[in-house]
């Protein structure tokens, strides 16, 4: 089982990535495992306390038996003010 620890640290793995142009405008996804449910809104909490704004969003899909759960990261700097690669999430 992953440690909260574990799920921050492949978190901001993707963070810690170029952004693209449109990621900036519409923030980084993340798919969430579903052995992070039980975490997650630890997790988010402590992004947002570090000025992330984060969100969370599942897709369901009944036609076709399809989940897909993901969570969205705009990034607290501002286009202007960030480097090219962002090299710490703050977490």
């Amino acid at each position: 089982m992953l440690s909260s620890r574990d799920i921050v640290k492949l978190i901001n793995q993707r963070l810690e990535t170029t952004w693209t142009d449109s990621e900036w405008l519409r923030g980084k996804r993340v798919d969430v495992e579903s052995a992070w449910n039980g975490r997650m809104k630890f997790i988010m909490g402590e992004y947002r306390k570090a000025g992330w704004n984060v969100k969370r969003e599942i897709m369901i899909s009944t036609d076709v038996p399809f989940y897909d759960d993901y969570l969205i990261f705009r990034n607290p700097s501002s286009f202007q003010t960030c480097p090219p690669e962002l090299r710490s999430a703050g977490v």
